[in-house]
């Protein structure tokens, strides 16, 4: 039978079914993930310093040293069997260490060499910002500089009355030092001056990102920040000791402490991340914001972020019902608990997770749908993974014209269609 002049007739094939809404959590900030890292046996491990990619360096309370290349760690007998209390990595090849009794030991050219710190006080913490220039601080006040070759450092009092425990050096002349009863002194270049700090709590550590951003932690929950011009006090919402500060940026700044205390800065506010422990932190380090390091009692600990990677297939049509497979990293995925969420106009009618990190999700697309890009997430709980942006898309309705219709004898025109998809599609046929 021809199709003559079928005017503004349509034929739409639709596809119901019953389906249940899953509603994603939102969170103020993306979780990350903290597990025990198998460095090597149980100590107590108090410095950790990262030299931009890689080596990663950590020390311990019994001398040892541990370089980590990306892949493991080896350990190194730096020829101390006392506890060493930082370690500051000037290059990819040297690394200082101090501990007790004014140890400093330098590794260079493979081998590990006694250094004359000029001070038998203990020294709690080391900074360098190349081969020529480092500093160390310990008990007594005492500030022990490199002069730029050799075995012998230079050493004074800085302090005569507070003990000094932590330091950060951006420059030659940008060098905070701070210590008990609130101390804080900075390095201008020329001269040692001291910075008033508001507070007489001790403070353990100090992480300068720049000159307009600096952080100090210490006892009760302690934080300090200082904005190029003065030092003010941050919430940190804990009243544990913090004793390690590390900011990968402005916005992603991490502290640790006592009792397992991980404390997260997002820029506006400081928050707890889960650790899994009650073990009491040290130290704090990591390569930007992606890797991190927390030293404990009988543990180290890392930190990554946890995040959405891929999602296949990465697209679909207004009124398409599909399954997408949804792979996370570091993630807990886990059944009835976690969420998708794929954005406005993408219903999740159902999530079978198939393990921690690999979830199946079926869609229905709406036909109201925005087009273009959506973010992709599985939330579980408290955990809010970073998405994976336009990470699915939602293709734009497709319309073909086609020009054939005649009405001539001898022709039969039609239309033949044939879906290529997995799932069943809508499709409007308007005869004009």
């Amino acid at each position: 039978m021809a199709l003559r002049r079928v005017i503004a007739a349509s034929l739409t094939i639709t596809l119901s079914l019953s389906a249940f809404l899953l509603v994603s959590v939102c969170a103020a900030g993306y979780s990350y993930k903290w597990s025990v890292e198998p460095i090597g046996p149980a100590a107590e491990y108090l410095g950790i310093d990262c030299f931009d990619s890689s080596p990663v360096w950590v020390t311990d309370g019994g001398g040892h040293a541990y370089r980590y290349d990306g892949s493991s760690w080896t350990q190194h007998d730096t020829g101390y069997a006392g506890p060493l209390h930082d370690v500051a990595a000037a290059s990819a090849s040297q690394v200082w260490v101090a501990g007790n009794g004014g140890t400093i030991r330098m590794y260079t050219g493979g081998l590990w060499f006694l250094n004359n710190s000029g001070t038998a006080q203990n020294l709690y913490a080391i900074d360098a910002i190349s081969t020529t220039k480092a500093w160390a601080v310990g008990g007594g006040g005492m500030l022990c500089t490199y002069p730029g070759a050799g075995n012998n450092w230079n050493s004074a009092w800085l302090d005569p009355v507070n003990d000094l425990y932590g330091i950060s050096s951006l420059t030659a002349s940008k060098i905070w030092v701070v210590g008990q009863s609130g101390r804080i002194w900075f390095f201008n270049g020329v001269a040692w001056d001291t910075q008033a700090s508001g507070t007489v709590k001790n403070l353990w550590d100090v992480y300068a990102l720049d000159s307009n951003h600096v952080w100090a932690v210490g006892e009760t929950g302690t934080i300090r920040v200082f904005d190029g011009t003065s030092w003010t006090g941050q919430e940190s919402g804990t009243t544990f000791g913090l004793t390690g500060v590390y900011a990968a940026d402005a916005t992603h700044v991490w502290a640790v402490g006592d009792g397992g205390t991980i404390l997260f800065f997002d820029g506006t506010s400081w928050e707890i991340q889960e650790s899994g422990t009650t073990e009491n932190f040290g130290p704090v380090s990591g390569l930007g914001s992606s890797l991190l390091f927390a030293g404990g009692a009988p543990h180290l600990f890392r930190g990554a972020p946890v995040r959405i990677l891929s999602c296949s297939p990465d697209s679909a049509q207004r009124g398409q019902v599909l399954d997408v497979t949804i792979t996370g990293e570091n993630t807990g995925f886990e059944s009835g608990v976690s969420e998708a969420d794929l954005g406005p106009g993408i219903n999740v009618e159902s999530l079978e997770v198939l393990d921690s990190s690999t979830a199946v999700a079926r869609l229905k697309i709406a036909k109201n749908a925005p087009p273009g890009p959506h973010d992709v997430n599985v939330t579980t709980g408290t955990e809010t993974p970073e998405p994976l942006f336009d990470g699915f898309t939602v293709e734009p309705t497709h319309t073909f014209y086609f020009a054939e219709g005649t009405c001539r004898p001898g022709f039969d025109p039609y239309i033949c269609i044939q879906n290529p998809g997995g799932a069943d599609a809508d499709v409007k046929i308007t005869y004009m």
